[in-house]
């Protein structure tokens, strides 16, 4: 609805005047270039920062005219309310935080895993699926991430497959294999674990692509479970 039809629809309904200096956007876009202008060089703050400037002006501007005003005020306990609201407020979202990365990890470690079947692998001269290439392409960045990062070789030697006998869905890795620093190969172990994350994720963004999304995907984990990934000793842990 526009700015003249609001104030036509009111004026039908009885109404004596409308005063149209709350209806346009000026100053709301003065606000706005009021906190970007605080922020110094960087004009167009994020989201966070936008917040972070909003909060220093609301302390800044009172302080601001108690310090340097001409007169003395009364006894005001604004700033000390805004301070223990604030406070408040961080420690009730550290305890949001901490219930929420408890309960997945909860979630998590109730995942039942299971060893990944030994099946022979006949040969496929199929051209694979794109999506299947993909999958591999990423799977093999998590082999990458996983070399740098794990310590223990076992661990390694099980997520990172060889270049010996590649699966027809490393197309997408095998033609960036004379890049320096390319991805490395996943195992099969590896390959098969994202790939059951992924499937889990595409059915249930089928069912319900928005709310609860992360919690439905960690209850069909729960429910389906997924192959282990590293040596006897970390292969829960690792997974």
């Amino acid at each position: 609805m526009s700015v003249l039809s609001l104030i036509e629809f009111l004026l039908s309904r009885g109404v004596s005047y409308v005063l149209t200096a709350s209806l346009n956007q000026d100053p709301l876009e003065r606000f706005f270039g009021l906190v970007r202008s605080f922020g110094g060089d960087e004009d167009h703050p994020t989201v966070t920062n936008f917040g972070q400037l909003f909060r220093l002006l609301s302390l800044y501007t009172p302080v601001k005219l108690a310090v340097k005003g001409n007169c003395e005020g009364g006894d005001d306990r604004v700033l000390l309310s805004a301070f223990s609201s604030l406070a408040e407020k961080r420690r009730e979202a550290l305890t949001r935080k901490n219930m929420v990365k408890e309960e997945v990890w909860n979630r998590l470690t109730s995942i039942p895993f299971k060893d990944l079947c030994n099946i022979p692998s006949d040969h496929v001269y199929n051209v694979p699926a794109p999506e299947t290439t993909a999958l591999y392409y990423l799977a093999g960045y998590v082999a990458f991430k996983i070399n740098k990062t794990a310590r223990c070789m076992d661990c390694k030697k099980d997520a990172v497959g060889s270049q010996d006998a590649l699966p027809p869905e490393a197309l997408l890795v095998i033609e960036r294999a004379h890049v320096a620093g390319c991805l490395v190969y996943p195992s099969k172990k590896l390959f098969a674990c994202v790939n059951t994350v992924e499937n889990t994720i595409s059915k249930a963004s089928k069912l319900a692509a928005f709310g609860d999304l992360f919690w439905k995907v960690l209850d069909r984990l729960t429910e389906t479970g997924t192959n282990t990934v590293g040596c006897s000793q970390h292969c829960d842990e690792f997974t």
